[in-house]
């Protein structure tokens, strides 16, 4: 059921580094960088030096809290989605309410999800807050995938870059509504984008740990989004009872461009309400939908009261879709 649920705010932190499709070019790329932009629609993305996942959302928290400064000591609750941790453990959430210096007397848990996690965040919040364990959350997308990357894999090096979020959300009563959700997993697909090694399976099988490695059949990806994500959307529209006419603006997981522009024509979206924002960033994981939605209100391209539809999908095998109606623009913090 759909259910009060306020997004307040929203910080967007990118690395320093910025690492082009020329400079891909001039370290041994094939393709020239015209082609990459044409076919993924990503021109740069931004790359960590020697920043972590919790380092990049230190820094969006931060700058959360200088949008809404009195929310840093109201803050219950610590959401952090990442699949690139700084340890195994301790949790990042637990890193993070010590470097922030929030109250002790707060959860904090990890959501180990990559491209629909922002979804699954929205979806546990609602959980949290009409259940009273939380009132106010703090809600993180942080990863560094570019630590996983092979050098000489350009396949993927020309996909993904790296960013953090940092989002508050509340169930104050209003016209912000979320819901339904869909959620939908085949793990019979976890190898199609998997890290293998570096971790206790690899250990397991060879007793040995070699460094961490993404590796992702691109064919069978493109395959599972044509196939879950058009069911995804149309069960959410059947389920909250509307048509995509009634739908302002349909965010969907930033993967790339490609990907995109095929499920866009399979879904019928009208290009008006169509949301691409990943030329100078690239593929950010579970950050690339607040990273677009961010960066739509700074430009004030959504309307009061819109009404949106959100579908995250990608590594796991998982997705994830809800609606958001009755929207108010957040305040938000996009450097770039």
């Amino acid at each position: 059921m759909p259910a009060h649920l306020t997004i307040e705010a929203i910080a967007v932190h990118f690395p320093e580094r910025s690492l082009s499709n020329d400079d891909l070019v001039s370290i041994g790329m094939s393709r020239p960088a015209d082609e990459v932009k044409n076919k993924t629609g990503i021109a740069s993305r931004y790359i960590v030096t020697h920043e972590t996942a919790v380092d990049l959302a230190e820094q969006a928290c931060h700058k959360l809290f200088e949008l809404v400064p009195e929310a840093k000591n109201d803050i219950d609750y610590i959401l952090f989605c990442t699949q690139t941790p700084d340890y195994f453990l301790p949790s990042c959430s637990c890193m993070l309410q010590n470097r922030l210096k929030l109250s002790k007397n707060i959860g904090a848990i990890d959501i180990n999800l990559g491209c629909s996690g922002f979804v699954y965040l929205l979806g546990t919040a609602v959980g949290l807050l009409s259940t009273g364990q939380a009132t106010r959350i703090l809600a993180i997308t942080s990863d560094t995938y570019s630590r996983y990357l092979d050098h000489n894999d350009y396949s993927v090096r020309t996909l993904f870059g790296d960013a953090a979020t940092a989002v508050i959300l509340s169930g104050e009563k209003g016209d912000s509504v979320i819901g339904p959700f869909v959620n939908g997993t085949d793990g019979g697909g976890y190898s199609d984008l998997i890290v293998a090694n570096g971790a206790h399976r690899e250990f397991a099988d060879t007793g040995e740990v070699s460094p961490p490695r993404i590796a992702m059949k691109g064919p069978s990806v493109f395959s599972f989004a044509m196939q879950t994500v058009p069911d995804c959307h149309d069960k959410l529209l059947t389920q909250a009872g509307l048509t995509s006419e009634d739908v302002d603006h349909f965010v969907l997981h930033q993967a790339n461009k490609f990907m995109l522009e095929h499920l866009f024509e399979k879904m019928d979206i009208p290009p008006e309400k169509q949301v691409v924002a990943m030329e100078d960033c690239g593929n950010t994981v579970s950050s690339s939908i607040p990273i677009a939605l961010a960066r739509m209100v700074n430009k004030g391209s959504i309307k009061d009261a819109a009404r949106l539809v959100y579908l995250g999908f990608g590594v796991g095998l998982s997705w994830a879709g809800t609606v958001h109606s009755g929207f108010s623009s957040p305040k938000v913090h996009v450097d770039r």
